[in-house]
């Protein structure tokens, strides 16, 4: 066991976490610090703010909770994390990811599911065993193990398949041919209902002009 000298004004510390064998980040009461190279520095960003938590995402990036907000933190910068959802609001948390790699807030709520500009709530009502949730782990199978503080330990696996219909805004339940575009969306011939596009998780009717009429195949030059 040896000593690791660290700067006076580096106290009540909360959290330690290593991105490389170089990179070694402190979260303390008033800031936030990294030691890298032999050298420290000081967020600026973060004086005085509660840096009280420090996470390692899948991609090996260094995410700190700091007063309700995330940040990607790199070796003198960071990037906030722009959420569609009030980490305050929710309370006590933790956070994890499940495995698709998504951002999950673990809570007394339940689960939120961060799903790029959406979000999805897990509840006992979708049958969670309780609402309490407070650890993860994604196994080697790729099943998200969720702990909870009073129903035991639930895995959760997502769906193989989503279904998307007419009730969705397809214009049609029939499809008679399928492409993706270039813009990364997808074109569907609806058999005799025309053409849907669905761009950005939703369908749009950029091709009203086609509906009633017979498109069998579809394809982009």
């Amino acid at each position: 066991l040896s000593e690791f000298k660290i700067p006076n004004h580096i106290r009540q510390i909360h959290t330690i976490l290593s991105k490389f064998d170089d990179q070694l980040y402190i979260g303390t009461e008033t800031g936030l610090f990294s030691y890298a190279n032999g050298e420290w520095y000081t967020f600026n960003e973060f004086i005085g703010k509660n840096s009280f938590a420090l996470y390692r995402s899948p991609n090996n990036d260094i995410i700190a909770n700091i007063k309700y907000d995330l940040f990607i933190i790199h070796h003198k910068n960071s990037e906030q994390i722009n959420l569609p959802i009030s980490l305050e609001k929710i309370g006590p948390h933790i956070l994890g990811f499940n495995e698709e790699k998504q951002l999950t807030v673990l809570s007394d709520q339940g689960l939120f599911i961060i799903q790029k500009n959406s979000v999805q709530h897990i509840t006992t009502q979708n049958g969670l065993s309780s609402n309490g949730t407070g650890s993860s782990f994604v196994d080697k199978q790729n099943n998200f193990w969720v702990g909870t503080s009073s129903g035991g330990i639930n895995k959760l696996k997502t769906k193989i398949f989503r279904t998307l219909s007419k009730e969705d805004g397809m214009n049609d339940d029939g499809s008679t041919g399928i492409l993706e575009t270039k813009d990364d969306g997808i074109l569907i011939a609806n058999n005799c209902a025309g053409v849907s596009q669905y761009l950005n998780e939703k369908f749009t009717g950029k091709y009203r002009s086609l509906n009633g009429v017979c498109v069998w195949s579809i394809y982009e030059d």
